[in-house]
Order: structure tokens, then C-alpha cells, then sequence
């Protein structure tokens, strides 16, 4: 009887251990200021194909850009990750953040407040101007863009004070 409680009691924990899909897929959140830094092509883009069968491709209209250069291709196809995300919708819109070559590196939600809030951090150029678009952010209505605000102002308030204590 007590080899049985202790199969149990052994067994219970190997389940409980094992990976689940969503911790396969688990990463750092990376907010949306980062991610534009990191990009060299932010456009605004809107879904015209997401197949059913999500080892197809789905097809990305490029509206228009919040950085760099209008693309000279009008689509673009990207690959649907049941897994990891992303899994488009039809007619779905998002600000997706590309690399030169438009390969996708990550997307955020359509937004007014978003797209308004990217196209402003474009502008901000020095540390003075960045934290003061990003304390006013924090206060945003957009929820995404309030919460990415607040982290970044935190991020550049660390950035700022060790920059004081070398210099």
C-alpha cells in the first residue's frame, strides 16, 4: 500500500513538472518603444489572406509606414504560428515591426493611440524629449500603450541615473 502512495505521489509529480505549450512559447515581453528602436521598417498593415489551415501563409497588406522607407511591394506573406503566435485574422490590423528586407520581427496591436504614440517616439531624438513623451504615455487611455510607457520610462530613468553616476 505505501509503494502504491509513493508511485502516486511520484507520478503526480512528473505530470506536474512536464512543459506545457505555453511555457514552450513563453518570452520576455519586449514593449513597443524597444521594439521600433529595433526595427528598421515599422508599418502600419492589415491581414487580406489568413487560411484556415495555419501552415499556410498569410497575407499581409503594407499601408503605410511609421518608419522608414514606404516598401516597394504592396504584400507581404508571412508565416502563422499556432504554436508561438502570431495566428492571423481576416482583415485583422496591426503595427508590424520588419527588418530591411520586410522579413517580420513582431507586432502590436492597431491602435490610434498607438500608431500616434510610435510615430511621436520617432521624433523624440534626445534622453529629455524621450522622457517626457514617455511620462505623458504612462497616462494613455490605450491600456498596451500606458503599460509599454511605464515600462520604458522605467528603463530610461535607470539608463539616465547610471549615465550620472559615470560622468
Amino acid at each position: 500500500m505505501r509503494w502504491m502512495l509513493i508511485c502516486c505521489a511520484i507520478c503526480a509529480m512528473a505530470l506536474m513538472s512536464r512543459p506545457r505549450l505555453t511555457e514552450a512559447c513563453s518570452k520576455i515581453h519586449v514593449d513597443m518603444f524597444t521594439e521600433f528602436d529595433g526595427a528598421q521598417r515599422v508599418l502600419v498593415a492589415s491581414v487580406t489572406s489568413a487560411p484556415e489551415d495555419k501552415s499556410k501563409l498569410a497575407v499581409i497588406a503594407l499601408e503605410s509606414p511609421l518608419k522608414g522607407a514606404r516598401p516597394g511591394k504592396a504584400t507581404v506573406e508571412i508565416v502563422q504560428n499556432v504554436i508561438c503566435g502570431p495566428v492571423f485574422g481576416a482583415r485583422q490590423r496591426f503595427i508590424g515591426f520588419f527588418n530591411q528586407e520586410l522579413l517580420f520581427r513582431e507586432l502590436v496591436a492597431w491602435s490610434g493611440e498607438a500608431a500616434s504614440a510610435l510615430e511621436r517616439w520617432g521624433h523624440a531624438r534626445t534622453p529629455q524629449a524621450r522622457l517626457a513623451l514617455l511620462s505623458e504615455l504612462a497616462n494613455s487611455k490605450d491600456r498596451a500603450v500606458a503599460m509599454d510607457a511605464s515600462d520604458r520610462l522605467a528603463i530610461e530613468r535607470r539608463r539616465l541615473k547610471q549615465a550620472e553616476r559615470r560622468g
